[in-house]
């Protein structure tokens, strides 16, 4: 079970998530929401802040890129902050230096068996190179994770 803690007027929200899908997000201890969670989810809970009512919600989206889902928690409606869960620790997929030859193989592949009648083995071979390129990560850049803690504890 992941989960995250965000801290507001000393009360304590925290955003969980199973290994299920489901969201839920405790509040003092108190469960407030459960929902499962399918790509984007929105969470909403009113909360005192310094004796007047606030509207906040949590949103939740899913990244399948990445492995990650974004969640964000909303004081009326603007952003006060936002953190991930990741499902692999220390692994992140690395966009900007994606390698795409293994997808580009891949769709060649399937795109030739499909299109000329070749042997199923081909496509076998296709489905081989796109999921390695979907499925390869990289290990977080440490100098970034120590940015964010630098940023928390300011």
């Amino acid at each position: 079970m992941k989960q995250i803690e965000f801290l507001v007027d000393n009360h304590i929200i925290i955003y969980r998530l199973n290994w299920l899908g489901i969201e839920t997000i405790i509040m003092d201890g108190r469960i407030i929401s459960k929902k499962l969670s399918l790509g984007k989810r929105v969470h909403t809970f009113n909360l005192t802040v310094d004796d007047i009512v606030h509207s906040f919600h949590i949103e939740s989206k899913q990244s399948f890129s990445t492995s990650s889902v974004r969640i964000q928690l909303f004081q009326n409606g603007k952003l006060i902050d936002t953190d991930y869960v990741e499902f692999f620790e220390n692994t992140k997929k690395e966009t900007a230096n994606f390698d795409n030859s293994s997808l580009m193989i891949g769709v060649l592949f399937i795109a030739m068996t499909l299109c000329f009648g070749w042997s199923k083995l081909f496509l076998f071979v296709g489905l081989g190179f796109l999921f390695d390129a979907m499925s390869k990560t990289h290990k977080v850049n440490e100098k970034a994770k120590t940015d964010k803690n630098q940023q928390t504890n300011d």
